[in-house]
């Protein structure tokens, strides 16, 4: 994975927040707390839409760059040619790091701002404080499917929803999202035959999803590398097999039963060299 997730750790302040739903009330004023709570509330959202913006300018850059090895477009006529970043790869590691450190801030000052409502155990959350919550839970969604897209790691991602439905337990976006990445744990024999012999790694991310990092095995001596799918919880794993072709890593390989629980394939198992 190109950037840390360390948002993860902020996903424990939700364990938090559900067991402080007690007695709420305070003693200062209704009309001094509303103030505060309506203050705070602008603030998260001005946080909210400038984190928006950043993020898209870095959905903007890795879209430039994946697209980089593309012919350009000819200029139309009186425009001059194109040019490109002097460094992309810099600009999108500075922006990650700043999305990710802005988007840490983010939820922390959210939890506390739910927090701070001194929610009542079985009363429904209104007006702000509602909101603050699925936006949360909007937060949640990002980081869970981060894990998936950038290292596979459904388990994490499962946990992650799961935790974030015990605070808003009505969301349907939560739902689906962990209705999905439940049916997505685990690699089908259809779902796996869309990955074909000559597909670059990039092609077979984009069809089968990024395998788990810890599944990506090296294989030096035959100039090999192999990505394993689990297919369910046994152990038992697809394979798809990479080498160097055309100046590129190709698929040369793959086989839906590579590693067979109790079977004869050992996991990691290399094939012989052709």
């Amino acid at each position: 994975m190109s950037r840390k997730l360390n948002r993860w750790g902020l996903v424990a302040l939700l364990l938090a927040l559900v067991v402080t739903f007690g007695c709420g009330g305070g003693e200062d004023p209704a009309a001094a707390q509303t103030a505060n709570q309506d203050a705070a509330w602008s603030e998260l959202q001005a946080q909210q839409a400038e984190l928006e913006a950043k993020r898209q300018e870095l959905r903007d850059l890795r879209d430039a760059a994946a697209q980089q090895g593309e012919e350009p477009a000819a200029p139309a006529e009186g425009e001059a040619p194109a040019t490109a970043a002097a460094d992309p790869e810099a600009e999108i590691a500075r922006l990650e790091s700043e999305v990710q450190q802005e988007s840490e801030e983010f939820y922390q000052d959210l939890v506390e701002f739910i927090n701070a409502a001194g929610l009542v155990e079985g009363e429904e959350p209104t007006g702000a404080v509602a909101e603050a919550i699925r936006m949360k839970s909007s937060e949640d969604m990002q980081v869970a499917q981060e894990y998936i897209d950038r290292g596979g790691n459904y388990r994490q991602a499962i946990t992650i929803y799961e935790t974030a439905l015990s605070v808003d337990p009505n969301n349907a976006e939560l739902q689906q999202a962990l209705a999905e990445a439940e049916a997505n744990r685990y690699m089908s024999e259809e779902r796996f035959a869309a990955a074909k012999e000559d597909m670059t790694e990039a092609e077979v991310r984009a069809v089968l999803g990024a395998p788990f990092h810890a599944n990506v095995r090296p294989f030096p001596e035959q100039n090999v590398v192999a990505w394993f799918y689990p297919v369910d919880e046994t152990g038992s794993a697809a394979a798809v097999w990479f080498r160097q072709r055309d100046g590129g890593m190709k698929v040369y390989k793959t086989n839906f039963r590579e590693v067979v629980k109790e079977g004869p394939t050992v996991v990691g198992e290399a094939p012989e060299s052709t």
